[in-house]
């Protein structure tokens, strides 16, 4: 088994609440949105305060400031080397624990 480290490279950005049958980004969608630095695994919220966008919302009452996280979709994403894969045969991607809202 080969195993990639996934946890440098990532950029996130967001988007206006598209509804829950939303699909992934298009890449005109892509390529017009503003994408940031990411440290994964971490999370949207702690990316926007090491980005100076956002205090930090496990103090006072910053949290509450953090309410229009709640109504964007974000998104990351990060480009892997290209794996040498046989035809035919099939690649897992396992994340080990992704958390989502659904």
């Amino acid at each position: 088994m080969r195993r990639l480290n996934l946890t440098e490279g990532w950029e996130f950005c967001w988007t206006e609440y598209a509804g829950a049958e939303r699909g992934p980004l298009n890449d005109a969608e892509a390529g017009s949105v503003t994408w940031y630095p990411a440290t994964v695994p971490g999370n949207a919220q702690l990316d926007l305060v090491s980005l100076g966008q956002v205090e930090d919302p496990f103090f006072a009452d910053n949290a509450d400031h953090l309410r229009w996280c709640e109504e964007v979709d974000f998104w990351y994403r990060c480009s892997i080397e290209s794996l040498d894969v046989d035809d035919g045969t099939r690649q897992i991607i396992d994340f080990g624990g992704l958390d989502t809202f659904a």
